[in-house]
């Protein structure tokens, strides 16, 4: 039995296809330094040093890495303040999704503040989520490597997308009618 593919492609009206790429346009999905970081991240070969050396071109990412190894979660009462022994104690699969999450959060920047809201949600969101995917990951043994965050995380992508590109449309075309416990 052969699988077939069928790909549905959706036109959307020359209108509306204007207005999101005009909302995109210089949207930056993630920095450099946060690319880079993902890119030798995955080689099995890669050094501490490598990372951090690349990391520390990145003032927020490098205190964000710090502030996470130093949280309650991994830190266990000793604070540190070198960003080597902040990779060491998070691992680069830790390190990884933490990228992943500031980077999506960056890219809401371009809701208005009236808006704030929508940004907490959709981060509140896929951040939760991801966490949750890790969690059944272990529980069922499924053999994820972080893969699970990373879906979690972007499973609702478009969502964030919108309201990022059209945040003065947003609002009209999701409620946001959903209910976290």
């Amino acid at each position: 039995m052969q699988a077939t593919s069928v790909h549905t492609r959706i036109e959307l009206p020359a209108a509306i296809a204007t207005r999101v790429e005009e909302g995109c346009r210089g949207l930056q999905m993630l920095p450099a330094v946060a690319r880079e970081a993902l890119e030798i991240a995955r080689d099995p070969n890669c050094s501490i040093l490598e990372f951090t050396t690349l990391v520390e071109r990145d003032v927020k990412l490098a205190a964000d890495i710090l502030a996470m190894s130093n949280s309650v979660i991994y830190s266990a009462g000793r604070a540190i303040s070198n960003l080597h022994q902040a990779v060491v104690r998070l691992g680069f699969r830790q390190c990884k999704n933490l990228i992943l999450s500031t980077s999506a959060a960056s890219l809401m920047s371009a809701v208005t503040m009236e808006q704030e809201w929508i940004r907490e949600i959709l981060w509140k969101h896929g951040f939760l989520t991801a966490i949750l995917s890790i969690h059944v990951n272990r529980l069922l043994n499924v053999g994820f490597r972080g893969e699970e965050f990373t879906a979690g995380l972007m499973h609702d992508w478009g969502r964030t997308m919108v309201a990022s590109c059209l945040p003065e449309l947003f609002p009209k075309a999701d409620d946001l009618s959903f209910v976290e416990t």
